[in-house]
């Protein structure tokens, strides 16, 4: 594992536990938006939003192996729709607290989750030779791959943990 993935690692981890631990502060979620995709508020009960969460980490941890490493263009452009679907999560916590100024589960930690994220784009296109279009298209196909692997991983949980 290299230093980048690791930290990235590391902070999502943090910003993961942060959401679990002060998941029931902030303005909930409208439960005609759950319901649209499929949830229920249940789905953000600490044992189901951890669940979840660690399921999406694994996902991080399996696409982000490129950071640091001579990488192929593929490889490298894995690691760039995972940290760039991390980058606009902390991107829309911050925007969340901006547009309704209250605290939302995550905000704490999503400045350091942006930074991050960052951080392993720029790396992992480097290291994979990626230019500037490709890079900019995996992260916005990092952000519309986001609300599925949410919604996923959250379905997930509540299969195993009813």
């Amino acid at each position: 594992m290299s230093g980048t993935q690791a930290l990235l690692l590391a902070v999502f981890g943090v910003h993961n536990a942060e959401e679990v631990a002060f998941g029931d502060r902030g303005e909930a979620i409208d439960p005609r938006l759950l319901a649209r995709f499929g949830l229920q508020a249940a789905d953000y009960q600490p044992q189901r939003l951890a669940l979840a969460t660690a399921v999406l980490t694994g996902a991080v941890a399996a696409l982000t192996g490129a950071c640091d490493v001579p990488a192929g263009r593929a490889r490298a452009a894995a690691a760039v729709v995972a940290a760039g679907a991390l980058a606009v999560n902390g991107a829309g916590h911050l925007g969340r607290a901006a547009r309704t100024r209250t605290y939302n589960p995550g905000l704490v930690t999503a400045p350091l989750l942006l930074a991050t994220s960052l951080r392993a784009v720029r790396r992992a296109a480097h290291g994979g030779g990626l230019g500037a279009a490709t890079t900019a298209t995996c992260v916005a196909a990092g952000a519309a791959l986001s609300l599925p692997a949410i919604v996923g991983s959250l379905r997930l949980a509540r299969a195993l943990h009813p």
